[in-house]
Protein backbone atom coordinates (compact mmCIF):
# COMPACT_ATOMS: atom_id res chain seq x y z
CA UNK A 1 0.00 0.00 0.00
CA UNK A 2 1.68 3.50 -1.15
CA UNK A 3 2.61 5.49 1.83
CA UNK A 4 0.00 8.45 1.10
CA UNK A 5 -2.68 5.81 1.32
CA UNK A 6 -1.42 4.72 4.70
CA UNK A 7 -0.91 8.06 5.86
CA UNK A 8 -4.95 8.52 4.98
CA UNK A 9 -5.92 5.82 6.89
CA UNK A 10 -3.86 6.47 10.37
CA UNK A 11 -5.27 9.85 10.36
CA UNK A 12 -8.80 8.37 9.82
CA UNK A 13 -7.75 5.88 13.12
CA UNK A 14 -6.51 9.00 14.76
CA UNK A 15 -9.91 10.10 16.16
CA UNK A 16 -11.15 11.21 20.05
CA UNK A 17 -13.07 8.32 19.67
CA UNK A 18 -10.27 5.71 19.53
CA UNK A 19 -8.76 7.62 22.84
CA UNK A 20 -11.57 7.49 24.42
CA UNK A 21 -12.62 3.74 23.26
CA UNK A 22 -8.47 2.55 24.25
CA UNK A 23 -8.61 4.58 27.81
CA UNK A 24 -11.72 2.81 28.97
CA UNK A 25 -10.36 -0.49 27.42
CA UNK A 26 -7.59 0.00 30.03
CA UNK A 27 -9.36 0.96 32.73
CA UNK A 28 -11.25 -2.12 32.57
CA UNK A 29 -8.18 -4.15 32.62
CA UNK A 30 -8.79 -6.34 36.02
CA UNK A 31 -4.95 -5.88 36.95
CA UNK A 32 -5.44 -2.42 36.78
CA UNK A 33 -8.21 -1.93 39.04
CA UNK A 34 -6.81 -4.49 41.47
CA UNK A 35 -3.17 -2.29 41.59
CA UNK A 36 -5.25 1.06 42.61
CA UNK A 37 -7.56 -0.51 45.45
CA UNK A 38 -4.55 -2.81 46.52
CA UNK A 39 -2.66 0.27 46.95
CA UNK A 40 -5.20 2.40 48.78
CA UNK A 41 -5.59 -0.43 50.72
CA UNK A 42 -2.29 -0.93 51.66
CA UNK A 43 -1.77 2.86 52.40
CA UNK A 44 -4.71 2.39 54.97
CA UNK A 45 -3.19 -0.28 56.33
CA UNK A 46 0.53 0.47 56.70
CA UNK A 47 0.39 4.26 57.07
CA UNK A 48 -2.92 5.37 57.91
CA UNK A 49 -3.51 7.84 55.85
CA UNK A 50 -5.98 10.00 54.07
CA UNK A 51 -4.91 11.00 49.71
CA UNK A 52 -3.79 14.08 51.19
CA UNK A 53 -1.33 12.21 53.84
CA UNK A 54 -3.03 13.16 56.68
CA UNK A 55 -2.84 10.69 59.49
CA UNK A 56 -6.39 8.99 60.40
CA UNK A 57 -7.48 10.14 63.98
CA UNK A 58 -10.82 9.18 65.30
CA UNK A 59 -13.20 12.65 66.69
CA UNK A 60 -13.23 10.70 70.07
CA UNK A 61 -9.48 10.22 70.14
CA UNK A 62 -9.30 14.59 69.01
CA UNK A 63 -11.44 15.11 72.32
CA UNK A 64 -9.28 12.86 74.63
CA UNK A 65 -6.15 14.23 73.37
CA UNK A 66 -4.85 11.02 71.95
CA UNK A 67 -3.31 10.02 69.08
CA UNK A 68 -5.47 8.57 66.84
CA UNK A 69 -7.87 6.15 68.99
CA UNK A 70 -10.08 6.75 71.66
CA UNK A 71 -8.68 5.35 75.46
CA UNK A 72 -11.83 3.00 75.18
CA UNK A 73 -10.77 1.58 71.91
CA UNK A 74 -7.54 0.93 73.15
CA UNK A 75 -8.62 -0.87 76.02
CA UNK A 76 -10.89 -2.72 73.69
CA UNK A 77 -9.04 -3.88 70.86
CA UNK A 78 -5.54 -3.85 72.88
CA UNK A 79 -3.86 -1.48 70.91
CA UNK A 80 -1.22 0.74 72.15
CA UNK A 81 -2.01 5.01 71.57
CA UNK A 82 0.41 4.73 68.76
CA UNK A 83 -1.15 2.33 66.81
CA UNK A 84 -2.59 4.17 63.46
CA UNK A 85 -6.27 3.94 62.65
CA UNK A 86 -6.52 1.45 59.44
CA UNK A 87 -10.31 1.36 58.89
CA UNK A 88 -9.82 -2.64 58.88
CA UNK A 89 -11.52 -3.76 61.42
CA UNK A 90 -13.43 -6.88 60.67
CA UNK A 91 -12.38 -6.33 56.97
CA UNK A 92 -15.31 -6.33 55.81
CA UNK A 93 -14.95 -2.40 54.71
CA UNK A 94 -11.78 -3.40 52.60
CA UNK A 95 -14.08 -6.45 50.81
CA UNK A 96 -16.62 -3.89 49.77
CA UNK A 97 -13.88 -2.07 47.70
CA UNK A 98 -14.44 -2.24 43.54
CA UNK A 99 -13.61 0.12 40.88
CA UNK A 100 -16.80 1.20 38.43
CA UNK A 101 -15.17 2.38 35.34
CA UNK A 102 -16.66 4.51 32.96
CA UNK A 103 -15.28 5.37 29.33
CA UNK A 104 -13.39 8.76 30.17
CA UNK A 105 -12.64 7.53 34.13
CA UNK A 106 -12.79 5.43 37.21
CA UNK A 107 -14.74 5.93 40.81
CA UNK A 108 -13.50 4.08 43.76
CA UNK A 109 -16.78 2.96 45.87
CA UNK A 110 -17.00 0.96 49.11
CA UNK A 111 -19.54 0.32 52.09
CA UNK A 112 -18.97 2.65 54.55
CA UNK A 113 -21.62 1.61 56.69
CA UNK A 114 -21.14 -0.20 60.15
CA UNK A 115 -24.02 -2.26 62.28
CA UNK A 116 -23.82 1.00 64.53
CA UNK A 117 -23.73 3.90 61.86
CA UNK A 118 -20.94 4.48 59.21
CA UNK A 119 -17.06 4.68 59.61
CA UNK A 120 -17.75 8.92 58.52
CA UNK A 121 -19.52 9.24 61.81
CA UNK A 122 -15.99 8.45 63.22
CA UNK A 123 -14.04 11.35 61.74
CA UNK A 124 -16.88 14.79 61.17
CA UNK A 125 -14.65 16.78 62.96
CA UNK A 126 -11.74 15.82 60.18
CA UNK A 127 -13.76 16.20 57.47
CA UNK A 128 -17.18 18.52 56.35
CA UNK A 129 -18.58 15.83 54.85
CA UNK A 130 -19.58 12.35 53.70
CA UNK A 131 -18.16 12.94 50.19
CA UNK A 132 -15.44 14.35 51.38
CA UNK A 133 -14.03 11.67 53.75
CA UNK A 134 -14.78 9.21 51.14
CA UNK A 135 -12.79 10.63 48.12
CA UNK A 136 -10.02 11.42 50.85
CA UNK A 137 -10.12 7.57 51.53
CA UNK A 138 -10.83 6.06 48.36
CA UNK A 139 -8.12 7.81 46.17
CA UNK A 140 -4.90 7.56 45.11
CA UNK A 141 -2.46 10.50 46.81
CA UNK A 142 -0.44 12.46 44.55
CA UNK A 143 2.99 10.12 44.53
CA UNK A 144 0.43 7.13 43.58
CA UNK A 145 -1.28 8.58 41.22
CA UNK A 146 2.48 9.39 39.32
CA UNK A 147 3.03 5.81 39.71
CA UNK A 148 -0.59 4.93 38.77
CA UNK A 149 0.06 7.10 35.26
CA UNK A 150 3.89 6.29 34.73
CA UNK A 151 3.95 2.77 35.09
CA UNK A 152 1.07 0.85 35.11
CA UNK A 153 -2.02 3.33 33.08
CA UNK A 154 0.80 5.03 30.63
CA UNK A 155 2.00 1.83 28.63
CA UNK A 156 -1.00 -0.20 28.87
CA UNK A 157 -2.21 2.93 26.97
CA UNK A 158 0.46 3.11 24.68
CA UNK A 159 0.71 -0.54 23.93
CA UNK A 160 -3.07 -0.42 23.01
CA UNK A 161 -3.56 3.05 21.14
CA UNK A 162 -0.54 1.35 18.69
CA UNK A 163 -2.40 -1.65 18.54
CA UNK A 164 -5.49 -0.03 17.41
CA UNK A 165 -3.75 2.01 14.84
CA UNK A 166 -1.65 -0.90 13.57
CA UNK A 167 -4.58 -2.92 12.98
Amino acid sequence: MPASKRIKNLQKKLTRKTLVDTTANVFLLDYLQEWILDTIKSRLENKGTDKFNQKLQTDTAKFEVQKFYSNYTQYLKNISQNQHVTLKDSGDFYKSFLVNAKKTFYKIEADFNKPDGTIFENFTNSYPNKESFDNAILSLNEQEMEVFLRKIFLPEFLSNYKYELLK
